[in-house]
């Protein structure tokens, strides 16, 4: 592909906070939260403290929550709180605005069931929304669909994303295919709490099974030097296909030998199928 100085640039849109505000009747919209055990278990708690501030939930958290990683502190509550305000789960006073993880247990691995509930904050938080648009059409014009966005059209209308650090340690760069005549879209500089964010999303929708990402560092094909490119995309269920006619008609595999991550990465970009499923398949043909 060309030289990514060469790409027209394109920005990726995402609403600003004044828009969020007047939009959606919030400020600070950013979640940085990528423990799901915890958020739950944030959430749990709430029904065990009667008078709800900030201080007396911190009390309650150490006492009976185990921390992932940081240890608790009454800022990093408060961003849990943020979140399930975000997420519609409670209120500005964290009461309860949906009764949800009622068979659940602190400190316990997040469950499948527990999973479903989480899927349903990724496919309704407007934050999360927006960067799914961008897997449809990361055209700016197209940003005003966000309200038509759900788990089925993003699973049967979505194509794979390519994301870089060009201008910054965090993901500020996006590719939508890997072909010489391609825009580059980019996060504007002004907004590098969207380039933090990008890391929670991909985390979440790893997490829960809906979106599937790796490097490309070790496939084969053409990349820009001294850039190292991952693929993300929202996971198809998988259909068995003919492997031997997939491999003979691709112009990529026209020799007797086979790079098995080449072929991972063909199948994938073509079907967005799970990298899991599509080795069990190659093993299997």
């Amino acid at each position: 592909m060309s030289r990514i100085e060469n790409l027209e640039i394109k920005y990726l849109p995402s609403y600003s906070d004044q828009e969020a505000k007047s939009l959606f009747k919030k400020g600070w919209t950013y979640s940085n939260i990528y423990s799901l055990r915890e958020l739950r278990d944030i959430y749990i708690i709430l029904s065990k403290v009667k008078n709800k501030n900030l201080k007396n939930i911190y009390s309650e958290v150490v006492d009976e929550i185990d921390s992932d990683t940081k240890k608790w502190e009454e800022r990093r509550v408060l961003e849990f709180l943020n979140a399930l305000v975000n997420f519609k789960l409670v209120d500005a006073n964290y009461e309860y605005l949906k009764i949800v993880f009622e068979n659940s247990i602190i400190n316990t691995t997040i469950t499948n069931e527990e999973k479903e509930i989480f899927k349903e904050i990724f496919f309704s938080y407007f934050r999360f929304k927006e960067i799914s648009l961008w897997f449809i059409n990361p055209d700016a014009s197209f940003h005003k669909n966000l309200n038509l966005i759900n788990a089925e059209n993003l699973i049967n209308d979505s194509k794979p994303l390519f994301y870089f650090s060009h201008r910054n340690r965090f993901t500020d760069s996006f590719l939508s295919s890997l072909s010489e005549n391609n825009y580059l879209y980019i996060i504007d500089d002004k907004k590098s709490h969207l380039m933090r964010f990008w890391d929670v999303y991909i985390s979440w929708g790893t997490s829960l099974g809906i979106i599937e990402r790796f490097s490309l560092a070790k496939i084969d094909t053409q990349q820009p030097e001294n850039i190292l490119i991952s693929i993300a995309y929202f996971i198809n269920q998988f259909a068995s296909f003919n492997l031997l006619d997939y491999i003979l008609n691709n112009t990529n595999f026209n020799s007797r030998e086979i790079f098995i991550p080449n072929l991972i990465f063909s199948i994938a970009k073509d079907f967005r199928y799970s990298v899991d499923s599509i080795k069990n398949f190659i093993i299997n043909e």
